[in-house]
Protein backbone atom coordinates (compact mmCIF):
# COMPACT_ATOMS: atom_id res chain seq x y z
CA UNK A 1 0.00 0.00 0.00
CA UNK A 2 1.72 3.29 -0.89
CA UNK A 3 2.33 5.93 2.00
CA UNK A 4 0.59 8.78 1.34
CA UNK A 5 -2.21 10.57 2.82
CA UNK A 6 -5.19 9.73 0.28
CA UNK A 7 -4.33 5.97 0.11
CA UNK A 8 -4.57 5.73 3.86
CA UNK A 9 -7.94 7.62 4.10
CA UNK A 10 -9.11 5.36 1.36
CA UNK A 11 -7.72 2.20 2.82
CA UNK A 12 -9.13 3.74 6.86
CA UNK A 13 -12.85 3.42 4.78
CA UNK A 14 -11.64 -0.14 2.46
CA UNK A 15 -11.05 -1.50 6.58
CA UNK A 16 -14.37 -0.60 8.03
CA UNK A 17 -16.00 -2.75 5.47
CA UNK A 18 -16.91 -0.40 2.25
CA UNK A 19 -15.46 -1.55 -1.29
CA UNK A 20 -14.30 0.20 -3.90
CA UNK A 21 -17.65 -0.04 -5.69
CA UNK A 22 -19.16 0.90 -2.44
CA UNK A 23 -17.02 4.20 -2.27
CA UNK A 24 -17.57 5.10 -6.13
CA UNK A 25 -21.51 5.02 -5.66
CA UNK A 26 -21.47 6.99 -2.56
CA UNK A 27 -19.13 9.75 -4.76
CA UNK A 28 -21.61 9.48 -7.12
CA UNK A 29 -21.12 10.38 -11.10
CA UNK A 30 -17.74 11.83 -10.42
CA UNK A 31 -16.16 8.86 -9.05
CA UNK A 32 -15.78 5.30 -10.45
CA UNK A 33 -14.57 2.17 -8.97
CA UNK A 34 -11.08 1.72 -11.13
CA UNK A 35 -10.74 5.58 -10.15
CA UNK A 36 -10.50 5.36 -6.17
CA UNK A 37 -8.51 1.72 -6.42
CA UNK A 38 -5.81 4.22 -8.40
CA UNK A 39 -6.00 6.83 -5.82
CA UNK A 40 -5.30 3.85 -3.26
CA UNK A 41 -2.32 2.21 -4.97
CA UNK A 42 -0.63 4.59 -6.80
CA UNK A 43 2.57 5.95 -4.86
CA UNK A 44 2.24 9.46 -6.28
CA UNK A 45 -1.62 10.19 -8.04
CA UNK A 46 -2.06 12.58 -10.00
CA UNK A 47 -4.46 15.90 -8.35
CA UNK A 48 -7.88 15.15 -8.47
CA UNK A 49 -10.31 17.58 -10.33
CA UNK A 50 -12.37 19.49 -7.93
CA UNK A 51 -15.18 17.71 -8.50
CA UNK A 52 -13.89 14.54 -8.04
CA UNK A 53 -12.50 16.04 -4.64
CA UNK A 54 -16.12 16.24 -3.54
CA UNK A 55 -17.41 13.19 -4.72
CA UNK A 56 -14.36 11.85 -2.39
CA UNK A 57 -15.16 13.82 0.41
CA UNK A 58 -18.85 12.23 0.41
CA UNK A 59 -17.78 8.51 -0.84
CA UNK A 60 -15.73 8.99 2.72
CA UNK A 61 -17.87 10.16 4.68
CA UNK A 62 -15.02 13.73 5.48
CA UNK A 63 -14.64 17.40 5.36
CA UNK A 64 -14.14 18.58 1.72
CA UNK A 65 -10.83 20.20 2.68
CA UNK A 66 -9.34 17.44 4.36
CA UNK A 67 -10.02 15.14 1.41
CA UNK A 68 -8.22 18.20 -0.71
CA UNK A 69 -5.49 18.53 1.65
CA UNK A 70 -4.92 14.94 1.46
CA UNK A 71 -5.16 14.90 -2.18
CA UNK A 72 -2.71 17.73 -2.22
CA UNK A 73 -0.21 16.03 -0.32
CA UNK A 74 -0.34 12.92 -2.24
CA UNK A 75 0.34 14.47 -5.34
CA UNK A 76 3.17 15.92 -4.25
CA UNK A 77 2.30 19.46 -3.44
CA UNK A 78 3.22 21.17 -0.43
CA UNK A 79 0.67 22.53 1.23
CA UNK A 80 0.13 25.34 3.78
CA UNK A 81 -2.33 24.98 7.12
CA UNK A 82 -3.86 27.77 6.04
CA UNK A 83 -7.98 28.83 5.61
CA UNK A 84 -9.17 26.26 2.59
CA UNK A 85 -10.05 28.54 -0.53
CA UNK A 86 -13.34 29.14 -2.12
CA UNK A 87 -13.84 26.82 -5.36
CA UNK A 88 -13.37 29.75 -7.44
CA UNK A 89 -9.99 29.62 -5.99
CA UNK A 90 -9.20 26.24 -6.33
CA UNK A 91 -10.20 25.98 -9.95
CA UNK A 92 -7.57 27.92 -10.81
CA UNK A 93 -5.21 26.74 -8.77
CA UNK A 94 -5.65 23.33 -9.74
CA UNK A 95 -5.89 23.97 -13.38
CA UNK A 96 -2.96 26.56 -13.77
CA UNK A 97 -0.60 24.04 -15.00
CA UNK A 98 -3.07 23.00 -18.26
CA UNK A 99 -2.75 26.52 -19.25
CA UNK A 100 -0.61 27.59 -22.30
CA UNK A 101 2.16 30.56 -21.75
CA UNK A 102 -0.48 32.81 -24.16
CA UNK A 103 -3.30 31.84 -21.93
CA UNK A 104 -1.45 32.12 -18.84
CA UNK A 105 0.06 35.78 -19.55
CA UNK A 106 -4.09 36.26 -20.63
CA UNK A 107 -5.15 35.04 -16.61
CA UNK A 108 -1.83 37.23 -15.06
CA UNK A 109 -3.06 40.53 -16.77
CA UNK A 110 -6.57 40.26 -15.92
CA UNK A 111 -5.62 39.59 -12.34
CA UNK A 112 -3.08 42.69 -12.70
CA UNK A 113 -6.33 44.90 -14.15
CA UNK A 114 -8.43 43.98 -11.13
CA UNK A 115 -6.06 44.13 -8.84
CA UNK A 116 -5.24 48.49 -9.99
CA UNK A 117 -8.78 48.80 -9.90
CA UNK A 118 -9.96 47.88 -6.65
CA UNK A 119 -12.29 49.92 -4.54
CA UNK A 120 -10.88 51.98 -2.26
Amino acid sequence: MPDHELARLISERHSAGYSYADMAERGGEHLSKSYVYKLATTDQPAMPKPEQITALAAALELDEGVVMHAAQQSAGYHTYETETPDTKTRILIANVKKLNDEQLASVAALVEFHLRNLPE
